[in-house]
């Protein structure tokens, strides 16, 4: 799970990153900031693109293995666990 949660992260902060960057490639051309500035500037970004997106990933890490679990209905729960999970009741009841 953590593995998956740091390459969603990693692939989320990259297309953030990309994005904002273009904003910081006008301050370069108009004003003649140095690559480092550039750097400098991008990194400072991360720390607020990481509150954002780390929960993004975390969730969608979870998602994607409570389905993956369901779809081949091999779980931690066992199949019991999971009807009360999905259902939110024991089944039928023994009287």
């Amino acid at each position: 799970m953590v593995v998956g949660m740091l390459f969603v992260s990693i692939a989320l902060t990259c297309v953030l990153w990309l994005t904002q960057s273009l904003r910081f490639v006008e301050m370069i051309v108009n004003k003649g900031l140095s690559i480092g500035a550039f750097l400098k500037l991008t990194m400072l970004l991360m720390p607020g693109f990481l509150v954002v997106i780390i929960p993004i990933s975390l969730f969608a890490v979870v998602l994607f293995i409570v389905l993956r679990a369901v779809i081949f209905r091999g779980s931690s729960l066992g199949s019991r666990g999971w009807q009360l999970w999905l259902t939110g009741s024991a089944g039928p009841r023994a009287r």
